[in-house]
């Protein structure tokens, strides 16, 4: 099991392979992923870096992925403290974290700053590790 942030899921969703590439199929992440991938989207369409026709495509190939919506009955309390252990103001980052630490599974991300700052809390994988 692998937990994938928005920015994986986004570079995925754009990419010839897509999913496909990942060498373990079970993929999840926690519920905003979809809603910071969709928000990642509209604001490049509309600082015209994505035409709304490719923002639209790659939207609904992230809504299609091969993820699984994964929560925790502790995963607000998790995110909490590993945003205060990571210096974050914001704790969505330390979402993907602490889901990671409480499934015991590795993160991947394309985060460099997220994956330089949790890397003493939970393996922290680039997608070309696997």
């Amino acid at each position: 099991m692998l937990v994938i942030d928005a920015t994986v899921a986004l570079a995925a969703s754009a990419a010839p392979r897509g999913f496909r590439a990942f060498p373990d199929p079970d993929l999840v992440a926690p519920p905003l992923m979809w809603s910071e991938a969709r928000s990642v989207l509209h604001e490049a369409a509309r600082r015209g870096e994505l035409t709304a026709a490719v923002s639209r495509r790659l939207r609904r190939a992230v809504d299609a992925a091969p993820v699984v919506e994964q929560s925790h009955p502790t995963l607000g309390d998790a995110a909490w403290d590993v945003a205060d252990r990571l210096g974050l103001s914001r704790t969505y980052a330390a979402e993907y974290v602490a889901l990671a630490r409480l499934l015991g599974c590795p993160l991947v991300t394309l985060d460099g700053d997220l994956r330089l700052r949790a890397r003493h809390l939970t393996p922290v994988l680039w997608p070309t590790e696997l």
